[in-house]
């Protein structure tokens, strides 16, 4: 970043000079009063500093899109606003999404902190974490049926109540990462970064 603020201040000071010459060529009358010449050119150099400082506070780098463009994929947003969080978790999760979820997180967890754009780093780390705590209870209160995983159908017929709350409480957990999800999609538009 600092590389190119400096190429670019070296070319102006190039390009100042002959401006301000060319301006005081046309306004002879600035030349009797050197210091608001001085002032104007110190004004310049500052505006265009404080422009460039912007620009690059403002863009997500590249290395940081195509990290977070990679994690996205495995984490599959369709798939998991489809199969998880517009389901009620009671009538269980396709393997295939449950398994996307935890390459996610398995690949989040590698490359923890990472992201130079600090709103996207706490975005991602709070994605991660709330995808892990979603597979730690899940793992705990669904087994593995053929193409799904579900909550015990057992508890249907022996406490029936309890198998509602427990796929409320994995529910719960899914909606934190929908919610934590949303805001990195909100962040990923005003970025302009596309991901679909």
């Amino acid at each position: 970043m600092i590389d190119k603020i400096i190429n670019k201040w070296y070319f102006s000071l190039i390009i100042i000079p002959i401006l301000i010459y060319v301006f005081i060529e046309k306004n002879k009358y600035i030349v009797s009063e050197w210091k608001y010449t001085v002032i104007a050119t110190l004004l310049i150099i500052i505006i265009i500093l404080f422009i460039e400082l912007n620009k690059k506070k403002k863009t997500i780098n590249n290395n940081d899109i195509k990290t977070l463009l990679n994690l996205l994929e495995i984490f599959n947003i369709e798939d998991f606003e489809e199969e998880i969080a517009k389901q009620f978790s009671y009538y269980g999760y396709p393997k295939s999404t449950i398994k996307n979820l935890i390459r996610f997180l398995e690949e989040s967890k590698k490359i923890k902190n990472t992201f130079q754009d600090k709103q996207l780093d706490k975005l991602m780390n709070e994605l991660s974490k709330k995808t892990g705590e979603f597979l730690d209870y899940a793992s705990l209160k669904m087994y593995d049926e053929d193409y799904n995983y579900e909550i015990p159908i057992e508890l249907k017929r022996t406490d029936p109540e309890k198998r509602v709350e427990i796929g409320e409480k994995i529910d719960i957990y899914a909606q934190n990462i929908y919610e934590v999800l949303q805001e990195l999609i909100k962040y990923m538009k005003k970025n302009d970064i596309d991901f679909e």
